[in-house]
């Protein structure tokens, strides 16, 4: 960790508590997952503005020296697990093909050497990978997530992540639902039972608490 920064950061001011709960956060414990920002989703669901402010967060947390992990999801159709997804007759829930375009990173100039890339078919990052491993290893305690979608692969990595014990943190403006009316859903159900999944912020709150490098 750079020696000018704190060990201790500023609360995010987030909903329904300051986040995290213990006020414990920084470059050494802490990281952040952009979910599924790949070319078959980012075209169908994401707009210029939401990728931007994706990208001022990937900015903001690599100054912080934040580590940053970068997940696709794809499918190998000829293959027996995978076969199911293959199957299914909509678009917002079939991933793409492993090696295709749209399984492709939709901005891969935000992905540098030494940032975590985990690929995998299920819904969740967690499922059938050594993520969790990974950021054991790195010291994570603290999770900030962002990417598509909400309603997907984001609320299923959050629920996954919170059994883990990661205390996590969505930026609901730095995501979007395939559907928008499930956006707001997912938020309430994160912030539900006093963070029942965790709590949720915009990005600029993130980035205000970020202290300067």
């Amino acid at each position: 960790m750079n020696a000018t920064m704190p060990s201790r950061w500023p609360q995010v001011a987030a909903q329904p508590y300051a986040w995290p709960f213990d006020g414990r956060w920084s470059s050494t414990d802490s990281a952040l997952i952009v979910i599924d920002v790949q070319r078959d989703l980012a075209e169908r669901v994401a707009d210029a503005a939401l990728l931007d402010r994706m990208q001022q967060v990937v900015q903001a947390a690599r100054r912080r020296a934040l580590p940053i992990v970068f997940t696709t999801r794809a499918i190998d159709p000829s293959s027996d697990a995978d076969a199911r997804w293959a199957a299914i007759d909509a678009p917002d829930a079939r991933p793409a093909a492993i090696g295709s375009a749209g399984a492709a990173l939709a901005r891969p100039h935000w992905r540098l050497a030494g940032d975590l890339l985990v690929q995998r078919s299920a819904w969740s990052p967690f499922q059938g990978t050594d993520l969790e491993v990974q950021l054991r290893a790195r010291g994570v305690r603290n999770l900030i997530l962002i990417g598509l979608t909400t309603d997907g692969a984001v609320h299923a990595c959050m629920r996954k992540a919170n059994d883990a014990g990661l205390e996590c943190l969505l930026l609901e403006d730095a995501c979007v639902a395939v559907r928008p009316a499930h956006h707001q859903t997912i938020l309430d159900v994160t912030r539900f039972g006093n963070g029942l999944f965790g709590t949720t912020a915009t990005a600029r709150q993130l980035i205000n608490a970020l202290p300067q490098p």
